[in-house]
């Protein structure tokens, strides 16, 4: 039952996630009576089981890497000794670390209003906390998102684990199958085999990472192999059962089936909006599967409600609920008429090698019949990845066709892609050819001048053409190669 006591506030924010904080501390430094809501964890999925302890967990799984890979470099490859905890126990010494600055405590000393309780729509102004009620004259929804479970027969008895539980988990598995072979599935199948779990990975797609260029994703493909991963593509989870207290999953495969057994079963197949309690139609909010449905501006259909983040159908990544909450709060507090643009929007899945991209892909031109052009280089042919001994990938480069040659997209399958695609985030939102990324020097030896090889390459081949040489002959009447 809730009290009669009603506070009223400027801005109300339900989340304490990326896009959640970005809202709730923007609006209060600009002067606006916050309410910062969080029924679960401060910090989001990012920070409790997403970026931060995954990334945490395959530094980890990249240092043993190297130690058994050291004769690459001269040096006696040796086989890593670990014990789990201590992977464990690093990867919450970062969480606390990160977390001083995310708790409930650290927001009330900022100066906003904190309810650490879960939030439910009363009406379109009004939200019920716990045993409090409060009023807004504005609301942002940032409930983030969860992993999806898959249907699959005798799973939920036969017991699953999912990136909530991955990074707690009390004792390394021996066995491990993931299914879904998607940016989560496949860093964590590459982290636990590096550090010597047996990996099973299951996808259904003939490749991982699907929305990726196959040839892009081949790679990542290949050096999950490499590393002991046993990719059982064009695959599916038919069933799982118990034996012996052994878990056995029956797969569906084409052309024939088969049958595998696993101490932990990660189910990595994606992720569905977080908006179970919050009566979004009471306040009439109009929500499907994808999450609440949002204009550009991030308005849902009550105008004074906005959503960002996870829970409003966009791309599922930490960045653009935090984009996301830019532009809501431009549009609440400044009324500005700002609208969201993924046009230069990158991301990155963190496997070894990296695949990062922004832009269009080869797969979304054709499906959008955009003219393109490609433009690639190779890392075998960077003098700083030769020195590094880490040459597996390829840089790819979309360009409109015709005279300007605008830069549309790009892929980077390779050592630290997710670094180096940022000069393309750039020149993507400011424009750019591939002709202008070819102009500013690099330093050498660096893995970025891969950036300017691929302009220049390209350019090469029209520009040291027998018509080039033609034309400078007649103009400045020079007597030509022999």
């Amino acid at each position: 039952m809730a009290s009669n006591r009603v506070d009223t506030f400027d801005l109300a924010v339900i989340g304490a996630g990326s896009g959640g904080l970005v809202a709730a501390i923007v609006a209060h430094k600009l002067g606006l009576k916050t309410a910062l809501i969080e029924g679960r964890l401060f910090g989001g999925d990012c920070l409790n089981f997403g970026c931060v302890p995954s990334k945490s967990l395959i530094a980890s799984s990249r240092a043993a890497a190297l130690m058994r890979g050291a004769n690459r470099f001269g040096i006696e490859s040796i086989e890593p000794h670990f014990q789990w905890e201590g992977i464990t126990a690093r990867i919450a010494a970062i969480q606390d670390h990160i977390r001083e600055h995310e708790t409930a405590s650290y927001f009330r000393e900022m100066g906003l209003s904190v309810y650490e309780a879960r939030a439910t729509f009363v009406d379109p102004h009004t939200l019920e906390i716990g045993d409090e009620r409060i009023t807004a004259k504005k609301i942002v929804v940032a409930t983030g998102s969860s992993p999806v479970v898959p249907p699959i027969d005798g799973l939920k008895e036969a017991g699953y684990i999912t990136n909530e539980d991955v990074f707690t988990l009390k004792t390394q598995p021996q066995r491990l199958t993931v299914i879904g072979g998607g940016p989560i599935g496949v860093e964590m199948a590459q982290a636990f085999a590096r550090l010597g779990t047996n990996v099973t990975l299951i996808e259904s797609a003939d490749c991982v990472l699907s929305r990726e260029d196959d040839d892009m994703s081949a790679i990542v493909c290949e050096a999950l192999k490499h590393d002991g991963v046993d990719l059982r593509m064009n695959c599916t989870a038919a069933s799982v059962s118990v034996h012996n207290g052994e878990k056995r999953i029956r797969l569906e495969c084409r052309p024939q089936h088969d049958e595998i057994a696993a101490d932990e079963i990660l189910v990595a197949v994606g992720r569905k909006p977080s908006l179970d309690g919050l009566k979004l139609d009471v306040a009439g909010i109009k929500h499907d599967r994808r999450g609440i449905c949002v204009n550009k501006r991030m308005q849902t259909s009550v105008r004074h409600i906005y959503a960002v983040g996870d829970c409003a159908g966009g791309p599922m990544f930490t960045h653009a609920a935090s984009l996301e909450a830019s532009v809501a709060i431009r549009n609440i507090v400044l009324k500005l008429p700002a609208k969201v643009s993924y046009r230069a929007f990158g991301w990155c899945t963190y496997t070894e090698p990296e695949l990062a991209s922004v832009g269009f892909n080869e797969k979304r031109a054709q499906a959008d019949e955009i003219d393109y052009s490609v433009a690639e280089a190779e890392f075998a042919d960077n003098d700083r990845a030769l020195c590094e001994s880490s040459t597996v990938g390829k840089i790819k480069v979309l360009y409109q066709r015709g005279w300007r040659k605008k830069i549309i997209g790009a892929q980077i399958v390779g050592p630290h892609a997710g670094e180096l695609i940022h000069e393309y985030v750039l020149a993507i939102s400011r424009g750019m050819t591939i002709g202008q990324l070819a102009g500013p020097t690099h330093i050498y030896p660096t893995l970025s001048e891969i950036n300017r090889r691929v302009a220049i390459d390209h350019l090469a081949e029209s520009f040291f053409s027998d018509r080039t040489r033609r034309i400078l002959r007649l103009l400045f009447r020079y007597r030509g190669a022999s």
